[in-house]
Formats: structure tokens, C-alpha cells, sequence
């Protein structure tokens, strides 16, 4: 990692190494992230923007990150500006601080914003992108939103945590079904496309519930033949949710026609040989949601 950022650094002005370059003249002018510190590791502090921006239709809540280098100290749920001049554009970005401002956060709350941040945080399996962190003082809740993968990409769930200790965490508020992938085995795992869902979930801005239909034609999905996952035992493949708990899942096979195949499992115990697609349907608490992809029975 050292090698690699002094070779951008020395790249500089290439424009090819993915850094961006400020004009020292106005870096103090503007605070370049502001946000609350989520993780820390060795002089290095993860600055996430407590608001999300919208940037296109393909992304429509990103969500700013910074790991800053540092010689100063500071916390997890440090609430902070961030002044620096050049900055690597990986996801997050990485960048030395030439200042960073603390700004104070106080609220009349049982829990403390590190209680909250460091107790999503450590239940995430990957950088804790944790933001719109708020406490409502009149419900004593507090919300927030952190980052996933869905299989199509990143996104941001929800969670109300309740005000009380100790601090226990609830079930996360998809705005969409989460990413599943099925069990091939220990090591392999095949993400599944969502086809259609019947959705609902609370808008944490606004407190409304909202419902949501979507279907997209089969035609229009990358499940391909020719790319299809080979399955040895089909009747006893496991369906793997990130974040969300199953409540009931029913899996079926169809031909490239469409049909259902009604059995498995040959009277000798083999499987039909062949590709098919492998349909999910899945119950979660806040709707259903089909998945699909190709297999092979071999």
C-alpha cells in the first residue's frame, strides 16, 4: 500500500493515478468531508458524510467517505470538518488532513453517539459506511442508515434504535429486498437477480410506510445458459440473506420453456441432467421477493 501511494502521489499531475487536487488557496474555505468518524486504525480515521447526496439515477444516495491519516487523536463518533488538498479517489478515498475541526454534538439521550456508531459497526462484515445519524428526542429513537451490497450494487438500509440500555439493535429497513445467494458449497456462493417483489418499508425523513411492486420481464435478467452454476445435489440447496431474516423460502426449477420441473430426483436417485432456471420465492417481514439464475444438474 505504501508503494502504491507514492507512486500516485509522484503521478500527481498525470491525471492518471485517480487523485484530485485542490487549490490551496481556497482548502480552508471549504471543509472538504464532514461527518462522524466511524472506524479508526493505526493513524487512520473513516470520515462518513452524515448526508447522502444524490449523484444520478444509477446512484441515488452516495454517500462521501474519506480515511484521513492523521498525527492528531480522535474517537469513533468524533463529529468533524475535514480540510485536505489532495486525495486519492479510491472508494473510500483516501487523503492527509492539513485540518481537521472537531464539532461538538450533544444530545439528551441514555446512549452516546459512540454506543450507537460502534454498535452497527461492529456487527458489519465490511467498512462501516454508517450515516444520517439523528436522535429523535421527542420518540427517544435513533435513526440511521448504513451501506450494503444487494447484488446490484450498493445501498443504504435503515435502523431505528431505541433509546435504552443496554443498546440492542433491530431489524434493518430495507427500501429493497436484500441481496441472497445461494449455498454451493463452504467456499462458493452464487448471487441470485431479484425478478419481482411486493415491498414495504417506514421512510425514515419522512415516517411514512411505503409500498412498492416491481417486476422485471426474465427476458431482461443476466441469467445466462451458458454461464450456469453446476448444482451435484439440487434438492438440498441452502439460500444465504444478507441482513434480513427468511421467514419462509420455496425454490423451484423450470425449463428454458418456462415449465416447472416437477421432479428432481430420478427414481434411482440421480438428478435430470441439463440447465433450467432456479426460481426462489422468499417471505421476509417486510414482503416477498423471487429470485432467479441458471443451474446445471449434472
Amino acid at each position: 500500500m505504501k508503494k502504491l501511494v507514492f507512486l500516485c502521489i509522484v503521478m500527481l499531475f498525470s491525471a492518471g493515478c485517480g487523485t484530485t487536487v485542490k487549490d490551496k488557496s481556497t482548502v480552508l474555505n471549504t471543509a472538504t468531508i464532514e461527518g462522524y468518524i466511524t472506524a479508526a486504525a493505526s493513524g487512520r480515521y473513516l470520515v462518513v458524510s452524515n448526508e447522502p447526496i444524490h449523484l444520478n439515477e444509477s446512484q441515488p444516495q452516495f454517500v462521501n467517505a474519506l480515511w484521513v491519516s492523521t498525527k492528531e487523536v480522535f474517537e469513533v463518533d468524533d463529529y468533524v470538518k475535514v480540510w485536505a488538498s489532495t486525495i486519492l479517489t479510491s472508494y473510500p478515498g483516501q487523503t492527509s488532513a492539513d485540518m481537521i475541526e472537531v464539532i461538538p454534538k450533544n444530545f439528551n439521550s441514555s446512549l452516546s453517539t459512540k454506543e450507537v456508531i460502534a454498535g452497527v459497526a461492529e456487527n458489519l462484515e465490511h467498512t462501516p459506511i454508517i450515516t444520517n445519524v439523528h436522535y429523535e428526542s421527542k420518540k427517544k429513537v435513533w435513526t440511521l442508515q448504513y451501506q450494503v451490497y444487494t447484488g446490484s450494487g450498493d445501498a443504504l438500509v435503515g435502523m431505528v434504535i431505541q433509546d435504552q440500555q443496554p443498546i440492542a439493535l433491530e431489524q434493518p429497513i430495507y427500501e429493497q429486498p436484500p441481496y441472497i445467494a445461494l449455498a454451493i458449497n463452504k467456499e462458493e456462493k452464487l448471487p441470485l437477480y431479484v425478478q419481482r417483489y411486493e415491498w414495504s418499508f417506514i421512510d425514515l425523513t419522512t415516517g411514512e410506510e411505503k409500498n412498492i411492486e416491481h417486476e422485471t420481464p426474465l427476458s431482461n435478467i443476466q441469467a445466462s445458459f451458458d454461464e450456469a452454476v453446476t448444482l451435484r445435489k439440487p434438492d438440498k440447496v441452502k439460500l444465504i440473506a444478507d441482513g434480513l431474516d427468511i421467514l419462509h423460502s420455496e425454490i423451484v426449477f423450470l425449463d428454458e420453456q418456462m415449465n416447472e420441473v416437477v421432479k428432481i430426483i430420478n427414481e434411482d436417485g440421480t438428478y435430470p441432467s441439463g440447465t433450467y432456471y432456479m426460481q426462489a420465492k422468499v417471505q421476509f417481514e417486510q414482503g416477498t421477493a423471487v429470485y432467479v439464475d441458471t443451474v446445471r444438474f449434472k
